[in-house]
């Protein structure tokens, strides 16, 4: 499942539990793709800090049990401090 957020892209593939970043807009920012795994608040990040233009970053993540609902959003980040802005809304899919 994909998701373009103005300046970035950020995608969750179920089979595998692969995660995706990528930047799409030169503006010093990196694209960061954030999610949370069934109803834990924990935010997990992936920094693609490779510059507008470059490949996907990809995040192989845990094993996740089948059905259980993945919250995923993309974001902007500032990579020197971390500070992460400019997200979209929270999207759902299922593992």
């Amino acid at each position: 499942m994909y998701r373009n957020h103005e300046v970035t892209m950020g995608y969750f593939k179920p089979d595998g539990e692969i995660f995706g970043a990528k930047d799409i807009y030169g503006d010093s920012l990196s694209a960061v793709t954030q999610w949370k795994i069934g109803s834990s608040s924990t935010i997990h990040s992936l920094w693609n800090n490779n510059g507008s233009g470059s490949a996907w970053k990809t995040y192989n993540g845990p094993n996740i049990a089948e059905g259980t609902r993945v919250l995923i959003r993309s974001c902007n980040g500032a990579t020197g401090s971390g500070f992460v802005m400019n997200c979209s809304d929270w999207w759902s899919a299922a593992a």
